[in-house]
């Protein structure tokens, strides 16, 4: 796997047969990475040093708390600076864990029963795809691909809301969020009292704003614009989206838009501190 800016210019390589699955940038820490099928996370710090596994053990599978917890299945992970904790979803996002990434400490978040019974009739649950983030108050969003939802965690409470979705994939142009409906939905980034989420089924990504939502990138009719949107990062006010092989961007303030990279062998994208954007690629 070769880790960098591009395909020419790589940061580091990460010497590894197992397959990754995602990516998070922790400032100021290093680089942690999502083997989902392997149960467990890798970790990098700037010096280029691979830790491997970082927690969890590879190829077993388990549900254990402390500093050397077992993973089932983890499928996306998020940061939050304020409390330097990452958030991890587990086997389709019917487990969420909290990570303090000074201690190295794992901490299971007990979720309500009306939240499990989503996923009480679901044969495949482990393989499902999620994309979580969580915003600037600690407050948490994640969706779940199959299950055609957004779902939303208030920091001060466990009791998980469906946010957007009734179950039913398909597309809505009302700006109601009750009535909106999501067809794969499978990136989602939160930016001050926005949230964005890109919808692979619907070819496009819409931004969310209280109980307005619009569509700001593609079109579910047009797939020259975006044709399989996934992970959405920003970095001063520029939107980047993995659509396929192709990192395209968009202008939040002028609406400009294009293509920056494109590679056959594209896993990940990440945001950093400053202007940079990481690309994890498979070679």
């Amino acid at each position: 796997l070769s880790f960098g800016s591009s395909v020419l210019d790589p940061i580091f390589d990460i010497n590894t047969d197992l397959e990754v699955t995602g990516l998070c940038h922790v400032d100021k820490f290093g680089f942690l990475f999502l083997f989902r099928d392997h149960h467990c996370i890798g970790y990098s710090d700037y010096k280029r040093k691979i830790t491997l596994p970082w927690m969890g053990a590879i190829d077993q599978k388990g549900d254990k708390e402390g500093t050397c917890p077992l993973f089932n299945h983890p499928s996306s992970i998020c940061y939050w600076p304020h409390l330097k904790t990452c958030y991890l979803l587990e086997a389709g996002g019917s487990k969420l864990k909290s990570i303090e990434i000074g201690s190295k400490y794992c901490g299971k978040i007990n979720l309500q029963d009306s939240y499990k019974r989503y996923f009480s009739k679901i044969d495949n649950i482990e393989s499902m795809a999620t994309a979580c983030d969580v915003n600037a108050y600690g407050d948490l969003y994640w969706v779940v691909k199959n299950l055609h939802r957004c779902f939303k965690k208030k920091m001060e409470n466990n009791m998980v809301e469906n946010y957007i979705g009734n179950g039913h994939a398909g597309f809505s142009i009302s700006n109601n969020l009750s009535v909106c409906l999501l067809f794969s939905p499978s990136g989602i980034k939160c930016l001050n009292n926005m949230i964005y989420i890109s919808d692979s089924g619907n070819r496009c990504i819409r931004e969310v704003n209280g109980g307005i939502i619009r569509l700001v990138m593609g079109n579910p009719l047009n797939e020259k614009i975006l044709s399989f949107p996934s992970k959405i990062v920003i970095n001063n006010s520029i939107m980047y989206v993995l659509d396929k092989r192709d990192i395209k961007y968009l202008s939040l303030n002028d609406k400009n838009n294009g293509l920056i990279l494109s590679s056959q062998n594209i896993v990940a994208i990440e945001s950093g501190a400053r202007k940079d954007i990481y690309v994890l690629e498979r070679i």
